[in-house]
């Protein structure tokens, strides 16, 4: 186990330690004196894995793009793998977001980045049968196996996903010899990191920038590429001209991103892309607006897609959306399982 009071966190690997060197353009809106109106040929809410990737992808094609992000931008120098700030900083509703019905926790991420600044790495193709099962009741077409084969191999490349090469703690181990036991199958997760030093804080934020997160890779892509970022900006509305959708309205947050400024943000662009985090079953949130004018508007919870440019008595984009839960469980055991990345020693 690393001893962390030997590492100098963020300082050398954090990338946005040289944002101004490289020309990138962010802006924190909730420093905003004044309203701001933009102009790009796309416009990204939401800075996630599907925003990331569509801001990189699109502004390597050349075009304008401007990624707004309600969360802040938080980075590898201020992650201090202390759950207080980072339960804060980085999730939703501080970590206590869940679903109506309170059955249910959903962590999610809000800062740039999105969840992928706070997962745990685990990555892995989504499986044959969920792509079956979309094609098939879906109605979702160009989403083989075969026909997705090449999209991922091109993001586990950039990313860097592969089996993690260490050998298993005693927790997980046991965990095979079980499932051998038991004739259940088991596999070594592949993991998107790069030079991981296993210090177990994944979930607090990567303080040595291992963790090949859309913060430390896509979105730095795009910023290379003239790519704008405005974060502490939540997106409100979405503009139409009769059916035809031409940008998005948003609000700039409090540096502590609970309270508005007063200062608008309105970007125009050919392409909207909604990637945001937002299912229907969540809480207070508020929704975005679709609307053409202020007396005529319906709402619309964004899940990673182009922005409808026609209207719906009740358009929703989450009646598809899906979600995969993850249980937990725990037993006695006969033998203490030593050697979990919990026992690693918290750094100050």
């Amino acid at each position: 186990m690393t001893d962390l009071s030997t590492l100098t966190l963020g300082s050398t690997t954090d990338p946005y330690n040289k944002a101004a060197e490289r020309g990138w353009d962010i802006t924190d809106a909730s420093q905003l004196t004044s309203s701001l109106e933009l102009e790009a040929d796309v416009v990204i809410v939401g800075t996630g894995a599907g925003g990331g990737t569509a801001a990189e992808t699109l502004s390597n094609a050349g075009l304008s793009v401007i990624l707004l992000e309600a969360g802040p931008l938080k980075t590898s120098s201020q992650f201090d793998m202390q759950e207080r700030s980072a339960y804060r900083d980085l999730y939703q509703e501080g970590t206590g977001r869940g679903t109506k019905d309170g059955g249910m926790v959903i962590l999610q991420g809000r800062s740039v980045g999105g969840s992928t600044t706070v997962n745990w790495t685990t990555s892995f193709r989504t499986p044959p049968e969920t792509l079956k099962f979309w094609a098939e009741h879906m109605g979702v077409s160009g989403c083989s196996v075969e026909e997705m084969a090449p999209y991922y191999e091109h993001m586990e490349k950039r990313l860097n996903i592969h089996e993690w090469p260490q050998a298993p703690n005693n927790n997980n181990a046991m965990l095979q010899r079980a499932s051998e036991k038991l004739g259940y199958s088991w596999a070594t997760i592949r993991r998107n990191v790069r030079g991981c030093l296993n210090l177990g804080y994944c979930g607090l934020g990567c303080p040595v920038d291992a963790k090949q997160s859309m913060l430390v890779t896509t979105i730095p892509g795009a910023l290379d590429n003239k790519a704008k970022l405005i974060h502490r900006a939540r997106v409100v509305r979405i503009l139409r001209e009769g059916d035809v959708v031409k940008g998005v309205e948003a609000e700039a947050l409090t540096p502590d991103v609970r309270g508005i400024t007063g200062q608008k943000i309105t970007v125009r662009a050919t392409r909207t892309i909604l990637a945001g985090p937002q299912p229907s079953c969540c809480g207070p949130t508020p929704p975005i607006r679709m609307s053409a004018s202020e007396s005529e508007h319906s709402c619309i919870r964004p899940r990673w897609r182009w922005a409808s440019t026609k209207s719906r008595s009740t358009p929703s984009t989450v009646r598809r959306s899906r979600s995969t839960p993850i249980t937990s469980s725990g037993r006695m055991f006969t033998r203490v399982p030593s050697g979990s990345s919990w026992r690693c020693r918290r750094y100050r």
